[in-house]
């Protein structure tokens, strides 16, 4: 049986390799470029998660930024993965996506304890918990943790295909 190369059955089959870098940076900049255009959209302002710490801000920027934050992350960690060997490894994108949950959890922690008033029920604090998540946008956590996510779930399904296929043979 002979060797087949693993990109000689991909979809960019015979397309110079150029070209291809070429699509995916074009679709990463135009991606990149509409998640900032979110800004220019009236949606008005999330009143919900309000409280004593204050309101949202509008809702076109706030989600802007996160659109704009999970594209530069996504794009930089799935190259990555794709173009060092050490980052190919499920159990490391596991780990990171469990260190990005605790520091999830303890910047979430610190703002709740600095903001915190007695009189506060459950729901306060949940709509607290979230209110400082969404007006995260200086420190894009939970956009690490989606590209954390994304990244295990490819290397995972990397490393049964590479299974299935080693029984083949």
């Amino acid at each position: 049986m002979s060797h087949v190369h693993p990109s000689e059955n991909s979809v960019f089959r015979g397309t110079p390799r150029m070209l291809v870098v070429l699509g995916a940076t074009t679709m990463w900049g135009a991606l990149f470029y509409g998640s900032l255009s979110l800004a220019d959209l009236h949606l008005g302002y999330l009143k919900f998660l309000c409280g004593p710490w204050g309101c949202l801000p509008q809702t076109a920027p706030l989600v802007s930024v996160h659109a704009m934050w999970l594209t530069c992350l996504f794009g930089v960690t799935w190259l990555a993965r794709l173009s060092i060997r050490s980052l190919q490894s499920a159990n490391l994108w596991g780990a990171l996506l469990l260190a990005t949950f605790v520091i999830l959890l303890t910047y979430t922690s610190i703002n709740l304890v600095r903001d915190w008033n007695p009189q506060y029920g459950a729901t306060d604090v949940i709509k607290h918990a979230a209110f400082v998540i969404a007006t995260a946008t200086d420190f894009p956590i939970v956009q690490g943790a989606v590209c954390c996510v994304a990244n295990f779930i490819a290397c995972d399904r990397s490393r049964r295909i590479r299974q299935e296929v080693g029984h083949l043979f």
